[in-house]
């Protein structure tokens, strides 16, 4: 209830101020000569805020900027805390949005640049990735006589190898199996 009358007090005061200017325009020679203020005293414009009660408080109406706030007392004095501006919040988010949008645009024509740059310093072609290699044909894959030799004497020894490592495991397994029966 008290926000809708401070939303509605806070309408009006704009409204207020719409006529106000308006009427401002039309008719510049009505403002108010301004009262003696003292040798050098800055001049003070004494209609420039317009102020509404509202619920005991007093919406603040800033005629030469639009800016509103809201009065109350507080401790015997009255303070005056502006309204928050939900359009100048958001204007404000979208320029700093607009400069990143800016900055990373620049940063990818910079990078792309980069980019063909050291295309343009490569000489030679790349070599091939391991999974682009392609598969040697069948008679690549032929051994010579010579080759197929090498490889019978290996398959050799290897098996000559493996059946004397095997008949020593034999032999130890039947020297455990024996000293176990005794």
């Amino acid at each position: 209830m008290r926000r809708s009358g401070l939303l509605g007090a806070l309408c009006a005061a704009v409204l207020v101020a719409g006529l106000s200017a308006g009427a401002q325009a039309q008719a510049p020679d009505a403002t108010p000569a301004p009262a003696d203020q003292g040798v050098g005293a800055p001049a003070v414009d004494r209609n420039r805020y317009s102020l509404i009660a509202v619920d005991g408080e007093y919406l603040r109406l800033d005629r030469s900027t639009g800016a509103v706030a809201f009065c109350r007392r507080v401790n015997a004095l009255w303070r005056c805390m502006p309204a928050p501006d939900a359009e100048a919040a958001y204007q404000a988010e979208i320029e700093r949005l607009t400069q990143e949008i800016e900055r990373l645009t620049q940063e990818i024509e910079r990078l792309a640049a980069r980019v063909e740059d050291l295309e343009g310093q490569r000489t030679e072609p790349a070599p091939p990735m391991p999974s682009q290699r392609e598969v040697p044909d069948a008679a690549e894959s032929e051994l010579s006589q010579k080759d197929e030799q090498q490889l019978d004497e290996i398959l050799d020894f290897t098996e000559k190898a493996m059946r004397r490592f095997f008949g020593l495991m034999k032999d130890l397994q039947q020297g455990f199996e024996g000293e176990g029966a005794r």
